[in-house]
């Protein structure tokens, strides 16, 4: 039901939906208006991993190559362009 998904989203907040919503359709309009806060404030946070060793590509899934060798090496690659690029900006 999406009107215990709303009351569930919005307790863990601190809002409990009786004081701050007055209806149902005021607690969707309160989530989307959350929703939209938590859009505008990661833009630009969440990057591919690769991205740091300037490839434009998802990691390799095991489940689907079969290779899990292939999906180290590019944690691996990531982890490592990830850590030069934090100690380089810590200088």
């Amino acid at each position: 039901n999406l009107l215990v998904l709303i009351n569930h989203l919005l307790l863990p907040l601190n809002l409990h939906p009786n004081l701050v919503c007055i209806s149902n359709s005021m607690k969707v309009i309160h989530l989307l208006i959350l929703l939209i806060i938590l859009l505008l404030s990661t833009k630009d946070k969440i990057k591919l991993l690769l991205s740091f060793a300037n490839k434009d590509r998802d990691i390799r899934d095991p489940w689907y190559t079969h290779n899990f060798e292939e999906t180290y090496n590019d944690i691996l690659e990531g982890c490592s362009a990830f850590l030069n690029q934090i100690l380089k900006n810590s200088k």
